[in-house]
């Protein structure tokens, strides 16, 4: 996950933890990761 991206997982990564990884729980992750870039950016 990059600062460009704005905290979201590319999909090539998201087909690469499907089985691992409940889809609600990257939702969780990308929420958090985009929160703190925001916070990142604003400053």
């Amino acid at each position: 996950m990059e600062k460009e991206s704005e905290g979201h997982f590319s999909n090539s990564r998201r087909k690469q933890f499907r089985y691992q990884v409940p889809e609600e729980v990257l939702d969780a992750i990308e929420a958090e990761a985009h929160d703190v870039l925001q916070e990142y950016k604003d400053q």
